[in-house]
């Protein structure tokens, strides 16, 4: 049986890709890697069944291996990246601040003697108090699969497509990318519309998808002497959508929750999703941020560029070989 000609190609590429030696890395250079949750999962692929974005603590022993095989690479914190430094420098962060860091990354970490900076979303205090046990986009994702169906927020109506993604009824508009644009006040509706305490509490193998750490753990990473600290906000809303005052909140109230949780002083800022605004980059600096985090797809111009670094969202999907090609690429669909 003859295969399609596209398959054949694919089929090409990913033998090369998969046979093909590592590219090298420059031997002068810095990088900041950035990962988001880390599973215990060992199938390829099956740390992705809740969220696109997680790798599995095999995969992030293997990315760290192949870089430590390169003689000229360094792993140092990430502050050490806005100055100039011998070799190629690596900083590794994780986004969003999911309790599996503690139990899978840091594990991996500690072996490697490697440093990270962990940037923590304080999503438990929301107005009037109580606060939000898990990520909107982790309530979203979750109930998509566990509670599947038409969803209902105030007079909007949303309905899942093929990709079990809610969309507005009617022009299609994604229900993340109305989180996204919305306050808190949204944030609270959506949480009554999709309560998933009880469903989870069942489900405890779904643990590692969804739970921030909590205080007594964050203080223990904050005394780890790998381990820095960073603000990822309070609810993972674009700043820019927000109004000045409302931006300003976000970034007052996650340094201090988390100074306070912590007893450490947090002067590292990483902004969700990686949207900013250059009057976003002075507001931060304002409120005592002396490092900003960006993402590499969402970082163009806007000042400051000396507290500034610009990271490279880890591609889940890839090998780690695949992935230490695109890193000594500068990026992907580079060459």
């Amino acid at each position: 049986m003859t295969l399609p000609t596209w398959l054949q190609i694919g089929r090409m590429r990913l033998t090369h890709a998969l046979t093909s030696p590592p590219r090298p890395l420059p031997s002068q250079g810095r990088c900041a890697l950035l990962y988001h949750g880390v599973t215990g999962e060992q199938a390829f692929g099956a740390n992705l069944r809740f969220n696109s974005r997680f790798v599995s603590a095999q995969r992030l022993a293997g990315d760290i291996a192949l870089l430590a095989a390169q003689p000229q690479v360094r792993f140092v914190p990430l502050a050490d990246l806005l100055t100039e430094g011998e070799g190629f420098r690596v900083a590794l962060t994780f986004d969003d601040g999911y309790c599996n860091l503690l139990h899978h990354a840091l594990p991996v970490l500690e072996a490697a003697e490697v440093p990270a900076t962990f940037f923590i979303t304080t999503a438990r205090v929301l107005p009037g108090g109580g606060g939000e046990p898990l990520l909107w986009a982790d309530r979203i994702d979750l109930a998509a699969q566990l509670q599947p169906g038409p969803l209902h927020l105030g007079e909007e109506r949303f309905v899942q497509d093929r990709h079990r993604q809610w969309r507005r009824e009617g022009d299609g508009v994604a229900l993340k990318q109305l989180c996204r644009e919305r306050d808190n006040l949204f944030l609270c509706e959506l949480a009554q519309a999709l309560p998933m305490e009880a469903p989870l509490a069942e489900r405890p193998e779904l643990e590692p998808y969804w739970r921030l750490l909590n205080e007594e753990e964050l203080q223990r990473l904050a005394h780890h002497p790998l381990i820095e600290l960073g603000a990822h906000g309070v609810t993972h809303i674009d700043l820019p959508a927000l109004s000045s005052a409302d931006a300003r909140w976000e970034l007052r109230n996650a340094k201090r929750w988390l100074e306070l949780v912590s007893g450490r002083e947090v002067t590292q800022w990483a902004y969700p999703r990686g949207a900013y605004s250059p009057a976003l980059l002075r507001m931060a600096a304002a409120t005592g941020y002396r490092l900003q985090a960006l993402v590499d797809e969402n970082a163009g111009e806007g000042g400051l560029r000396d507290s500034t670094i610009v990271r490279l969202g880890i591609h889940p999907y890839l090998t780690s070989r695949g992935q230490l090609n695109a890193i000594a690429a500068g990026g992907y669909g580079r060459r």
